[in-house]
This record gives structure tokens, sequence and C-alpha cells, in this order.
């Protein structure tokens, strides 16, 4: 060997990327049943017309929305709202995320409930991918 040349390995001592075992494919397989289950869960309310009104969103994040899905269909000015907290600077809160794309398509297209529903199992649908990414 020369000095500044580097070898490569024989072809035969290179590590493949072993196959997954069949326990781990069954593992991997229950995993993502628990996960669905889990989401058909969490989409209860969605199924049966209502949202869930637990704390915060109740008190703030529903009625948010409803200004802004109201709003966004009457064609209104949707950065200020002036029956929250006798007048609020929605936009500079930032949590309604006006200026998201899938936001104001759902608000804008379909009614309250739904959209509703969907923005909360949004969060969930990509919490499932990128936990396997950051775990994997």
């Amino acid at each position: 060997m020369s000095a500044g040349v580097v070898e490569s390995a024989p072809a035969s001592s290179r590590r493949r990327p072993r196959a997954p075992k069949p326990l781990e494919r069954r593992l991997s397989l229950l995993l993502l049943l628990a996960a669905l289950c889990a989401l058909v869960i969490l989409a209860r309310p969605l199924f049966e017309g209502s949202v869930y009104v637990f704390d915060d969103l109740l008190g703030l994040m529903l009625p948010v929305r409803q200004f802004y899905s109201q709003a966004l269909k009457s064609g209104d000015n949707v950065l200020w709202a002036p029956q929250i907290f006798c007048g609020y600077y929605l936009h500079g809160d930032g949590q309604t995320g006006m200026c998201h794309p899938l936001h104001w398509l759902l608000y804008r297209t379909l009614p309250l409930d739904t959209a509703f529903n969907l923005e909360f199992l949004s969060s969930y649908l990509m919490l499932f991918p990128g936990m396997y990414v950051l775990l994997r």
C-alpha cells in the first residue's frame, strides 16, 4: 500500500443491508395496526358530527376557528377579531395558522366541525410518519 492511496474493502466483506426478520415484520404490522386504531378513536367526533371541546379547544381554538371560517366564507378581514377579548389581532397570535394553505382550504370549503376535526387529525397523521423517520 503506497502513501495516499486508499484501498477499498473486498466485495465479500462489505456489509449488506439485512432483511427484516419475521418477528420484526409482525411487530411493525402490529404497531401500524395500533396506530390506525388510535387514529380511528381520535377521529370519532368526525364520524359523529361533533368536536372535541376540552380546555383551550373550547375556550379559544374553536371560537377563533369559527371566526376564521366565517370571515373566509364571507370575504371579510381575517386579521382582527372584534368579538374576541374586546378585539384581538389573530394574525399576530399565530395559533390559528391563517397563512397555512391547508387551513385556508379546510375552513373556506368545509363546515366548521369537519374542518376543525380534520385540522386536529392532520397533526396526528404527520406525527406517525415523522416518529418513524426519527426512530429509524
